[in-house]
């Protein structure tokens, strides 16, 4: 029996009166009790897809809910379109596929909360494939969005930064202050971040604790412990994991993105308690920076 005729049983399992998002609750329910071999044939068929967007070069991939209309689509050099190859999969078959990626504690907040940020991982061919991923709701059922993380931390050097900026984030000149890094979507703030925290991995001993939704790069000890710390996986939200770390003994914390006031104002006490920390907000300007802090 192929795998997709398991999939067909499990779907028939459902009750034609469980309507709306306890039909997707109830799907959860079978994919947790299903058997290893089935949940490994399934992830196996998100993997193919997830292979097959590096090897297009894709940044993105997009699949479920009603808007996808059953296809796999791909954003490629900034065009998004579906993939010609891919077969039409029904709603119930795709809400089937995504859960199955979850963990039990990733489906409950996916419920609780009708959306879910994390980070995905997985071997194939030799080589680790990681991703940043966000699922969510559409029209009562899943749809999920993925963009590749190449891993390639570009180098402090190459940014460009004046002297006197470059010593200011750098944990050897400076030990304490809060540096934000701001832009728009897209303009570089994660990857700028990583290049600062792996310059200072390189330069100086210390303990760097990593607060994010999801987290994106894994940068390896060096002469710094790091400390990867995913909000809804690790920590429940940002501001109880920038509290925790300070009981954590830590040079640098990193906030992956102060995007409500109580993170807001939790960075700045903790700023004030003298230690470094780094934040990234999603604001146009220096000018706008600041106001979006004191609102």
């Amino acid at each position: 029996m192929s795998v997709w005729d398991e999939m067909a049983k499990l779907i028939a399992k459902l009750p034609s009166h469980v309507i709306g998002p306890e039909r997707v609750r109830f799907l959860g329910d079978l994919v947790r009790t299903a058997r290893d071999e089935l949940r490994r044939d399934m992830q196996g068929i998100v993997h193919g897809w997830l292979v097959r967007m590096s090897q297009n070069e894709a940044s993105d991939i997009d699949v479920g809910g009603w808007g996808c209309g059953g296809k796999v689509w791909y954003r490629i050099h900034g065009v998004k379109r579906p993939d010609p190859d891919s077969q039409v999969l029904s709603l119930e078959e795709t809400d089937l596929l995504l859960l199955n990626l979850l963990t039990d504690s990733q489906r409950e907040f996916l419920f609780e909360h009708r959306n879910l940020d994390f980070s995905y991982t997985f071997e194939a061919d030799g080589r680790s494939y990681r991703f940043r991923a966000d699922m969510y709701f559409d029209l009562d059922h899943l749809a999920l969005n993925m963009r590749f993380i190449k891993g390639e931390i570009r180098p402090f050097k190459s940014l460009g930064f004046h002297p006197n900026v470059a010593r200011a984030l750098s944990l050897i000149h400076v030990k304490q202050g809060l540096t934000l890094v701001t832009g728009i979507t897209g303009s570089g703030k994660s990857s700028t971040l990583d290049s600062i925290i792996d310059a200072n991995n390189q330069s100086v001993d210390a303990h760097i604790v990593i607060i994010g939704a999801p987290i994106e790069t894994v940068h390896k000890p060096k002469r710094c412990i790091i400390r990867h710390r995913e909000v809804g996986r690790d920590v429940k939200s940002f501001k109880e994991g920038t509290i925790e770390a300070l009981r954590q003994d830590p040079d640098i914390i990193v906030i992956g993105e102060m995007r409500d006031p109580e993170t807001i104002m939790t960075a700045l006490e903790v700023t004030d308690s003298g230690h470094k920390v780094f934040s990234t907000l999603h604001t146009a300007s220096a000018v706008e920076s600041i106001d979006r802090i004191i609102a």
